[in-house]
């Protein structure tokens, strides 16, 4: 599985460990997009994953609208 993948797969599950190490060793993965490209924040957002936005914004995700 890509490391993108497992990335959203992660914010699916609510697992924050396992998106804190990813996204110190590669910043832009906070920015990431889903196939459907939607954003990992924009994601967190819709699965009420309050957490895993706020990780992902301290982290630098860019927030812009789909």
């Amino acid at each position: 599985m890509s490391e993108q993948k497992t990335f959203f797969e992660a914010i699916r599950s609510a697992i924050l460990r396992q998106l804190k190490c990813p996204c110190r060793s590669d910043a832009s993965l906070a920015s990431a997009k889903n196939e459907a490209g939607v954003s990992g924040v924009l994601t967190a957002v819709y699965l009420g994953r309050v957490e895993i936005r706020d990780f992902l914004i301290a982290s630098g995700a860019l927030l812009e609208l789909p």
